[in-house]
């Protein structure tokens, strides 16, 4: 069983089995844990947070009666932040690769060791850019370049602009 600690520091576990994945496939996600490797699950549950936290409630429901909290509370109190999100997220990521076969859990397991390291290393670079003392100057440049060029297109006359209106009638006749 997984858990994770929601932001009062109660703990929750979080745990997959064939019962969870009906119901969750019957109440959210038809395509939950669908095929040999959970990869599209991964990909729908990374793409929408929303859909994690209906997962992990769906997940935590006896656990919330126990608690006798409300739908609402459990989405603002556990949910209801990046600080907790996170965590729930992993847990909700350790519980499902628990549940497939083990041949398949080594080779998930390192591919998500993998990407939460790409995606570590993607935020360290990113700050180290944008800590950059020069990053302002660059952006000034870019700025003005793109000013520059949208002034130039909009001073610029079309190339007929200064044509003779073409003579279409006779002069009136008096």
């Amino acid at each position: 069983m997984h858990q994770f600690k929601d932001k009062d520091g109660r703990e929750w576990r979080l745990a997959i089995d064939a019962p969870a994945i009906m119901a969750i496939r019957k109440d959210i996600d038809p395509e939950f844990l669908m095929g040999d490797l959970p990869t599209e699950t991964f990909n729908r549950l990374g793409s929408d947070p929303a859909l994690i936290c209906l997962v992990i409630y769906s997940l935590c429901r006896k656990q919330i009666a126990v608690r006798e909290m409300t739908e609402e509370s459990f989405y603002v109190d556990v949910l209801g932040d990046g600080d907790t999100i996170e965590p729930a997220g992993l847990a909700l990521q350790e519980a499902i690769l628990n549940f497939i076969p083990p041949r398949s859990r080594i080779l998930m397991k390192a591919n998500a060791a993998v990407n939460r390291k790409h995606r570590e290393i993607g935020v360290e670079e990113t700050m180290k850019r944008l800590n950059e003392p020069t990053l302002d100057d660059r952006a000034r440049a870019s700025i003005r370049a793109k000013l520059d060029t949208a002034l130039d297109e909009a001073l610029t006359l079309p190339s007929n602009a200064t044509n003779s209106p073409a003579i279409v009638a006779s002069p009136p006749t008096a």
